[in-house]
């Protein structure tokens, strides 16, 4: 048994037993209705990705370029930024940037994000947005969980306290964890027992933020940050802490309430569309470092070398990355609480150094049941050719008939993929090779994406049109262009089959 318990600051969260026992045999939980049609074949629905806008909120590239008059060298990197950083945008509309990460929903007519907003080496925080016309602008509503409310001294300097920097919580994603209906019976004898909470008094939440801790003493070693909401329509962030909880410099871990059971978790990839108690995901496994050291230690041979490009408006190119990165599954019961079922396999190999394999996996992807057990997945990779196990080199498409989701199938992978950065040619088997081989099919590469593309959050608008909303950068380190990064574009995509609706 494990006990889960809550932040206690304000009683709200009631403790509550769960037993915990294998259920592997789970499976994927998703719809198997319909009859299967087969891989889904994507294309561009109309215009090619749109960089949007963001009326409100806080301080913004925009408040950023207007003290620098000659891009990309930034004298004043926070100008603009005061106390009121958290209102700098109010009664504006600026390029929704520095924002990344987005986590999006549909209700109704009105899309719901939760975006991480990350001025470079000045602050991050969670902003909650709608928008009502299919995510080509978005309304501020709420910020919460801010890293610091310190100043820079001076609009040439950043965070005056180089230990916290723009390290804060982030990475978001939401999960509502509500009982099946109608409940289901449970049958006698039945093999193997699965895992139910037992009764408490008082209802435990529903919705969960999840969020990355990335101080220097817990990403990647301590769970994810839970947060449990209590959520209205124009406040979605409700329950979450206004602000980082800190004890000289490090999280106050008396008032914050971790994931247990995820592995090294640097964030949620995705959540298995349709499923209730228990609500499975797919998450990512971070070793920083990991092909160098202990028992996740590679052969050279197996090991990155230096970048072999030099990106755009950086000096030279960047040394090789060494960390390990896994996809794995997991389901939760309580929202804290979550059972590793294991590692899944297809979406990428930890060992490949080629520049046409996938090495990395990001967080921030988005799932669909396609119905009759075959299971669709947007999700972003890299390899060595990008010295960053951000994993941020092209967004791709994998499907899954494995009731475990276990085992994926890529569609469109790097030198086909949904969205790419700039082609570069690079070394394949000693013959110089242009990867991506084809055009992407949202297009060309826009400058907002030259760099990095990632976090693709996928809603079904009709049946065969799906809404893509992702992150990208112009320069692959916004030191090398302050006023052109963390971008959240647009996207339709047109779907060769069917799609199920999603939340």
């Amino acid at each position: 048994m494990s006990i889960v318990r809550g932040p206690g600051r304000d009683g709200r969260w009631t403790s509550a037993l769960v037993l915990v026992s294998t259920i592997m045999a789970l499976g994927g939980c998703g719809s198997d209705s319909g009859h299967d049609q087969g891989t889904v074949h994507w294309s561009l629905d109309g215009d090619p990705p749109t960089a949007v806008n963001i009326t409100g909120g806080p301080w913004t590239l925009t408040q950023l370029a207007a003290g620098n008059s000659n891009p990309p060298k930034v004298p004043n990197p926070s100008y603009g930024y005061t106390a009121n950083f958290g209102s700098a945008n109010s009664g504006k509309t600026s390029p929704m940037q520095p924002y990344y990460f987005g986590f999006t929903r549909r209700s109704g007519d009105t899309l719901q994000g939760y975006f991480d907003w990350r001025p470079k080496e000045i602050n991050e925080a969670i902003v909650a947005a709608n928008s009502t016309d299919g995510g080509k602008t978005w309304q501020f509503q709420q910020i919460a969980l801010v890293l610091t409310n310190a100043v820079p001294l001076s609009p040439q300097s950043t965070n005056p306290d180089s230990n916290l920097a723009d390290d804060g919580f982030g990475h978001p994603a939401v999960l509502r964890i509500v009982d099946p209906d109608p409940l289901p019976t449970p049958t006698v004898g039945s093999e193997p027992p699965l895992p139910t909470p037992t009764a408490v008094q008082g209802a435990l939440p529903d919705t969960f933020l999840y969020t990355l801790d990335r101080s220097t003493d817990a990403v990647h070693r301590l769970g994810l940050v839970v947060s449990a909401l209590s959520p209205t329509a124009d406040a979605p962030l409700n329950g979450a802490l206004a602000n980082i909880p800190l004890v000289n410099d490090f999280t106050d871990e008396s008032q914050v309430v971790r994931t247990q059971g995820l592995k090294n978790p640097d964030g949620i990839l995705a959540v298995v569309p349709g499923t209730t108690k228990p609500v499975k995901v797919l998450y990512i496994q971070k070793i920083g470092n990991g092909d160098l050291t202990g028992a996740t230690r590679l052969p050279g041979s197996q090991q990155c070398q230096t970048q072999p490009y030099t990106p755009t408006a950086a000096k030279a190119p960047n040394p090789p990355n060494h960390d390990v990165v896994a996809v794995r599954a997991a389901v939760t019961y309580d929202g804290v609480n979550f059972i590793d079922l294991g590692q899944a396999v297809g979406l990428m190999d930890p060992t490949t150094t080629s520049y046409t394999g996938t090495r990395w996996v990001a967080p921030g992807g988005t799932m669909l049941d396609l119905g009759g057990g075959r299971f669709g997945l947007f999700f972003s990779g890299g390899n060595c050719m990008d010295a960053d196990s951000d994993a941020f080199h092209y967004i791709g498409y994998a499907e899954s008939t494995d009731p475990d989701l276990l085992n994926w199938t890529i569609i469109n992978g790097i030198n086909n993929p949904i969205a790419s950065i700039l082609p570069h040619t690079v070394p394949v088997d000693g013959v110089p090779t242009v990867i991506p081989a084809q055009t992407p099919v949202v297009g060309p590469t826009l400058d907002p994406f030259d760099s990095r593309v990632y976090a693709p959050s996928g809603i079904v608008l009709d049946s065969n049109t799906l809404l893509i909303t992702f992150a990208g950068y112009h320069v692959q380190s916004p030191n090398d262009d302050l006023l052109d990064y963390r971008t959240i574009m647009t996207v339709r995509l047109k779907s060769s089959r069917s799609l199920l609706p999603s939340g």
